[in-house]
């Protein structure tokens, strides 16, 4: 619990210049509304950011992202620099203009609880990742076997996959996929789902039971 409380401090100190930023990106991620996957996928429109007697209306589109990746058709080199520019650019320029736009006593109880429960999402998130990962790479002692076969079957697929399918393409479906992907689980669609793919291989196995005894007994 302690460490929980210390990951979840230290990313908050990390997100601070961006915590106005975070909050109507969080509410068009979990899908408040009912046009927010949509917006996802083709363009997110955050609105009602108000800095003092100013509103901040902008888009963010991710097919429009990829499309003019597409068109551009940079070199990897070149698309490595402009997104660390953009990064670098970006982290630069939002806190100062937060800092600047942003009134003193904007920031309520409300929106402090609100961040803590987009950060404590994203620390489930980071957990999750490094205790699967851990526990794959602990395969490679206790069972060996299992762990060169799978790492060699996953290998070859994503080989196959990435030389029959464009690789631009593959990252737009991995980016949206991500992207969906909290609002997802926050709207039960993952279990619903889950429950349905568990119970059609329940039945397909048990299928297979039957048809097999039916030989043996014939």
């Amino acid at each position: 619990m302690a460490d929980e409380e210390t990951q979840l401090n230290k990313l908050k100190a990390a997100v601070k210049n961006w915590r106005e930023i975070i909050l109507p990106i969080s509410s068009v991620i979990l899908w408040e509304k009912p046009w927010h996957p949509c917006a996802l996928i083709g363009g997110m429109y955050l609105h009602k950011l108000y800095y003092s007697k100013c509103r901040c209306d902008f888009i963010l589109g991710t097919t429009i992202l990829f499309m003019s990746i597409w068109l551009l058709d940079p070199s990897l080199l070149t698309a490595i620099s402009i997104i660390g520019l953009t990064i670098t650019i970006s982290d630069y320029i939002v806190p100062l203009l937060t800092a600047s736009m942003m009134k003193g006593d904007t920031w309520s109880e409300k929106k402090e609880k609100q961040l803590d429960e987009v950060c404590l999402m994203l620390l489930k998130y980071f957990n999750v990742i490094v205790n699967r990962a851990s526990t794959f790479c602990e395969l490679r002692t206790f069972k060996p076997k299992l762990y060169y076969s799978c790492t060699i079957i996953v290998l070859m697929l994503l080989a196959w996959i990435g030389n029959n399918i464009n690789n631009l393409f593959l990252t737009y479906l991995l980016v949206v996929a991500i992207l969906l992907l909290p609002g997802m689980e926050q709207n039960g669609i993952i279990n619903v789902y889950t429950k349905i793919l568990t119970q059609k291989i329940g039945d397909m196995a048990q299928n297979t039971k039957i048809k097999i005894g039916q030989i043996k007994s014939d």
